[in-house]
């Protein structure tokens, strides 16, 4: 997929030159193919694999393979519609026997395209060709549960930052300042400083970039991080974040050199005047084959957790995390973050949010689509808990990932990939709309019931709170949503003078949706002359009375 570009370097191969006519003669595109793949040159190896295709006339199992191949370019390239078609194509004819992976991948991209109950069907498939493998069972999960959710969303509202985003891909936005007036996000657009085409997915090597809150509370024009080059780079930068009251930058950063493969490595810079410092590499135990990003910073810095391949792990990518005693000492030995957070898929893009709670991507639990994001929390006991899933409208059939805060309340960015945006991936921002209630109703007269005007209808809170309405002439009375509160219980007492009392109880607690609630009250009139009772005789200190005065 393409976001998982800035986590592994593509390598840049030169081929030898030869006399025109020989190369011709002598080129092999299926060779050609393969390196490019091997390579991780996705973008590239498709048209190498279309040409190889046609050279190959009578071995079907090779043509077999290399159909397998554009598909698999197409699927790491996060083009769902091509894959999904490529895949089909191969499961008419019955590729599936022979690599099972068919199916499930057939399976992925329907779902991602928004295709519930095909996608379920294949993979109840795909679980008849792997009954050992998780997938086909949480895929069949993912896609019933994506149907409940997108029928019933969340109180979040998406909306995508037009004026933000480019053609190209723009991702993993971060807050940049405590007033949260600035944000960090990362960017294949025109004028990055990495001009080269990224053989992975055919645009610009990513950079870091800045927009900032102006004079009218607007976003302005994104504009790339620092003018000295000190962070962004000829390479891929990118899935920043801030520690250190602000003044420490951590981000990934993949290098280039054209004789040989580079991993990605984490780094640092520290704010210098209005820019940045020179960038150094954050020194981890390193495993010279993995690849490590996405960093995630505790505010004191001395807790970092990021997306890794490291052995051992559980999957593809899985989260890791790194201590330290101080901030001057150099960060522990990484310890996988455990089998209840990381799964056989990937999981990528964490982003603290305290001390407590952990949000991060993933393909490997049950999802909507392609990668979902997920809040975690961690116990009293320095524990973590089981995933929660985001559900519908912050996660989609497509890619979302990338999440931030702003601060403690329920709003920040995103990044998805899903239809409707302007480029590939997308800055999306979003809200949780607060539950909002109101208690409100008429008072009437019992014998009449005509409105009575002026009736008192005293409202106190289970929070200590008390207030006070009077009724109109039409006997109607409100309280408003700033008056009523969630999670608190709420007693009703209507009182006027020549009526008896009336009271009621409602509660908004364990309530998630908005609510109105509509109280009615219908009052008994005191009689104006005293009841006269007949003389009624009882033993003494009993309640019973004698028979004759039964009546």
């Amino acid at each position: 997929m393409k976001i998982f570009r800035i986590l592994t370097l593509m390598l840049l191969t030169t081929l030898l030159a030869a006399p025109e006519l020989s190369a011709q003669q002598k080129r092999n595109f299926t060779q050609e193919a393969d390196q490019a793949f091997e390579d991780q040159m996705y973008y590239t190896a498709i048209d190498k694999y279309k040409k190889a295709y046609s050279k190959v006339k009578s071995n079907r199992t090779e043509k077999k393979r290399i159909l397998f191949q554009i598909a698999e370019c197409y699927r790491l390239t996060n083009n769902p519609k091509r894959a999904e078609s490529q895949y089909k194509r191969l499961i008419r004819i019955k590729y599936e026997k022979q690599n099972p992976l068919t199916m499930l991948y057939y399976a992925d991209a329907l779902k991602v395209n928004g295709n519930f109950a095909e996608a379920a069907e294949a993979y109840k498939s795909y679980s008849e060709l792997a009954p050992n493998d998780p997938r086909g069972p949480i895929g069949v999960e993912s896609c019933e549960l994506t149907v409940k959710w997108l029928e019933n969303p969340t109180r979040y509202e998406v909306t995508n930052e037009k004026k933000l985003n480019s053609r190209s891909d723009d991702f993993a936005p971060t807050f940049a300042d405590r007033k949260y007036r600035s944000i960090i996000f990362t960017s294949s657009r025109e004028g990055s400083i990495g001009n080269r085409i990224d053989d992975w997915t055919g645009q610009n090597f990513s950079d870091l970039y800045l927009i900032q809150v102006d004079r009218k509370g607007d976003w302005s024009a994104p504009q790339l991080l620092d003018e000295d080059n000190m962070v962004n780079s000829e390479a891929n930068e990118g899935a920043a974040a801030i520690a250190g009251r602000d003044n420490v930058l951590y981000f990934t950063r993949c290098g280039i050199d054209k004789k040989k493969r580079m991993g990605c490595q984490i780094y640092e810079s520290r704010r210098k005047g209005r820019g940045w410092g020179e960038a150094e590499l954050v020194q981890l135990e390193i495993d010279s084959t993995a690849t490590y990003g996405h960093p995630t910073v505790s505010e004191d810095e001395l807790v970092m957790i990021f997306a890794s391949d490291l052995v051992n792990g559980k999957g593809q990518k899985d989260l890791w995390m790194v201590t330290r005693d101080r901030k001057s000492k150099p960060f522990g030995k990484p310890v996988n973050l455990g089998p209840k957070i990381n799964t056989v898929g990937n999981e990528m893009f964490p982003s603290l949010r305290g001390d407590t709670l952990l949000y991060f991507a993933s393909d490997g639990h049950a999802g909507m689509g392609g990668l979902d994001i997920f809040r975690v929390a961690k116990d009293e006991n320095g524990n973590w808990g089981t995933p929660v899933n985001m559900m519908s409208p912050v996660n989609s059939s497509g890619d979302d990932f990338g999440i931030t805060f702003m601060g403690e309340e329920e709003r920040g960015f995103l990044t998805s990939n899903r239809s409707g945006g302007r480029g590939g991936d997308d800055l999306y921002s979003f809200y949780e709309r607060p539950l909002l209630y109101t208690i409100s109703g008429t008072v009437r007269d019992d014998r009449t019931l005509q409105f009575i005007e002026g009736a008192k209808v005293a409202l106190s809170g289970s929070d200590g709170t008390a207030i006070e309405a009077l009724t109109n002439s039409e006997g109607k009375y409100s309280f408003d949503n700033k008056q009523v509160l969630k999670n608190t219980s709420y007693e009703l007492v209507v009182s006027r003078s020549g009526y008896f009392n009336e009271s009621a109880r409602e509660t908004t607690v364990g309530l998630t949706e908005n609510k109105d609630f509509i109280i009615d009250f219908i009052l008994v009139p005191i009689p104006e002359k005293p009841i006269e009772l007949p003389e009624i005789q009882f033993p003494l200190a009993k309640c019973d009375f004698y028979p004759e005065y039964q009546d």
